[in-house]
């Protein structure tokens, strides 16, 4: 018998952490090691915390299912976008007279008469005994009408 892999929509891990995390978190410290040649302590304190924030968010992070990157592009597309939605009226015309077409039709097509109705009715009750030829007739009629 055959196996049959399972979890591939798994990523590699190394150790407690995935290839995807390790990347975000080696470029927060290439970052760090930079700014901490080049700026004063209290420069690379203020400006680390949110490197590494941002590092660990984009890391662990799913908001919505979504990775954290994806995430934030939406983010921005929805900022860049704009947000005013002007309005504009239907004319409620069509939608009456499309409305008033479809109640013509409806009634132009009808053709069952209260007689046919009854012989169906006795046919049905009887679950089919009592086969009239005038029943075959409106059945053959509507038939080809609506199909």
């Amino acid at each position: 018998m055959e196996r049959v892999p399972q979890f591939i929509n798994v990523e590699d891990h190394i150790g407690p952490f995935t290839w995807k995390q390790l990347g975000w978190f080696a470029l927060a410290t290439i970052i760090g090691g930079i700014l901490w040649v080049t700026l004063n302590r209290i420069a690379f304190w203020v400006s680390i915390i949110p490197i590494f924030l941002l590092a660990t968010g984009l890391g662990f992070l799913k908001p919505g299912g979504v990775s954290f990157i994806k995430f934030l592009g939406f983010l921005f597309i929805f900022i860049m976008q704009p947000k005013i939605y002007t309005w504009r009226r239907e004319p409620l015309d069509i939608v009456d007279t499309i409305q008033e077409k479809a109640k013509k039709k409806f009634v132009a097509e009808k053709e069952i008469f209260q007689e046919d109705i009854k012989i169906l009715s006795k046919t049905l009750d009887s679950h089919g005994k009592n086969n009239s030829e005038r029943i075959e007739e409106v059945i053959n009629k509507n038939k080809m009408k609506y199909h």
